[in-house]
């Protein structure tokens, strides 16, 4: 999730208090590099005696799990979902991930998981200039009527994050994902302050046919409280072209979507990252994970999934409660 979505984020003081302490987990835990790829979760199955790959839904596909003898059954082979789980299940077939799994009692507890993240080159927008899989972290499926799951007191939780540093050495075609970590988040925060202060934006509104000039500084300063009952694939397209179209359009929404995407081109920038998709790291308190990518998101695409022609987005978003 994005910071405005956390629970705690109630206004923008509030929002700026978790930007701070975002920037203390970047000094002593790091954020991770946010892969543009594919979410695969690959588990055991006691059924068919082999790896598969199962993404949670409730779904026969996922419940009984895609293999490489039944993946023609579900995608279409000119598909990426398809090159990626048929190139991350031979992958592992080829490894000792099986004895990797038990040592996580991932074998005897099927609902255990280990995510990867499939890139092929250019697969979205970013070229990573190789085929590979990088791994994410061991998880657990909760909550799930059509499965054997524990339940948490989160109900609307899918999944729950058990290990984000797994052990996975010497395995061919798993990379290892860049961790980046702030020297001081104190002076760091400084100095967004600053730059945030000084950070205009300009929209053209076809509605008052004039050209309207926000402060963000002021925006924050006003403490306005943050609304979260929006969808973003709403604001794309105003945030893309500067142009206000829709009386529908929330100028506060508007604003405080800038500043998150202000913060993620700060970070980028503060790591030289700037044509990564963004980074990604594990909040203790919310028990979630928090990415920041800028305006990432403003040219994400999906991807035609399966032979009934649905559009899922496969793209990286390993946030337990997704799948």
């Amino acid at each position: 999730m994005h910071p405005y979505e956390l629970e705690y984020t109630k206004n923008t003081l509030s929002y700026l208090s978790c930007v701070k302490n975002l920037m203390r987990i970047g000094q002593y835990s790091g954020f991770r590099e946010k892969k543009d790829g594919i979410l695969i979760p690959v588990r055991w199955s006691f059924k068919k005696n082999c790896l598969v790959v199962d993404r949670g839904t409730s779904l026969y596909r996922d419940i009984e799990g895609v293999d490489l003898k039944n993946i023609n059954n579900y995608f279409c082979n000119e598909e990426i979902i398809y090159k990626a789980i048929k190139f991350t299940l031979e992958s592992l077939e080829k490894s000792p991930f099986k004895e990797i799994l038990n040592k996580y009692n991932a074998i005897k507890n099927t609902n255990k998981f280990i995510a990867f993240e499939y890139v092929n080159f250019k697969t979205n927008l970013i070229d990573n200039k190789t085929e590979c899989i990088f791994p994410i972290g061991l998880f657990e499926f909760v909550n799930c009527n059509k499965r054997n799951t524990r339940f948490t007191t989160k109900r609307e939780e899918k999944s729950v994050l058990l290990d984000l540093n797994i052990d996975i050495k010497e395995i061919d075609n798993i990379n290892k994902i860049n961790t980046f970590y702030i020297k001081d988040y104190n002076f760091l925060y400084s100095d967004f302050l600053y730059k945030l202060k000084n950070k205009t934006v300009e929209y053209k509104s076809e509605i008052e046919n004039k050209t309207l000039t926000f402060s963000l500084s002021d925006y924050v300063e006003k403490n306005k409280k943050i609304k979260k009952d929006f969808f973003l694939k709403d604001y794309k397209e105003s945030l893309k072209t500067k142009v206000i179209k829709n009386k529908k359009i929330n100028i506060d929404v508007l604003l405080l979507l800038e500043i998150n995407m202000f913060l993620g081109h700060f970070i980028k920038k503060e790591f030289k990252m700037e044509d990564a998709e963004g980074f990604v790291f594990y909040d203790d308190v919310s028990k979630s994970f928090i990415k920041l990518t800028s305006d990432f998101f403003l040219n994400i695409k999906s991807f035609k999934c399966d032979k009934k022609e649905n559009i899922i987005d496969y793209n990286y978003n390993f946030l337990p409660g997704v799948f």
